[in-house]
């Protein structure tokens, strides 16, 4: 089955609700890792906006940035 977009942050939560992941930054990761083949998957499948407005995608693009976002405070 193809990672749905609307499951993304409900899969993060459930990291953090039932105590797998201890952040929110934790859980993001986790959730990346167990899903990257997938978003490789979607990558082939859809068109390029398509693939830009995924919310896994989205959050790839923002969790790879933190460190030098974090950098800047």
């Amino acid at each position: 089955m193809a990672l749905s977009s609307e499951s993304v942050h409900e899969e993060i939560d459930e990291l953090l609700l039932s105590g797998q992941a201890q952040t929110a930054s934790e859980a993001e990761a986790m959730f990346l890792d167990a899903h990257l083949s997938d978003i490789v998957q979607l990558a082939m499948e859809m068109d390029d906006d398509a693939f830009a407005r995924h919310e896994a995608v989205k959050l790839l693009f923002a969790h790879g940035s933190r460190p030098w976002e974090d950098a800047l405070k």
